[in-house]
């Protein structure tokens, strides 16, 4: 079984490929082994998910498929 990660990161997004795509590999760059990033798209139609898988090909994207707003993303 896998050791627990150090850092979650929890992204919510909503039509946010641009801005993932600004934001995303800096915050590759900051993460270490063992720290995880979750994007979670709330039924985005720009295709924020395929983008995120492909700017953090190790990063779990879920996608909601309604919008649950912030919280209910960071819920999800």
């Amino acid at each position: 079984m896998p050791a627990a990660p150090t850092l979650s990161i929890v992204m919510v997004t909503y039509n946010s490929r641009e801005e993932i795509g600004r934001g995303i590999p800096p915050l590759l760059e900051q993460l270490e082994d063992g720290d995880e990033l979750i994007v979670v798209d709330n039924a985005s139609t720009d295709a924020t998910a395929r983008a995120a898988r492909e700017l953090a090909p190790g990063a779990t994207v879920i996608e909601s498929g309604e919008n649950l707003g912030y919280a209910g993303g960071c819920n999800l």
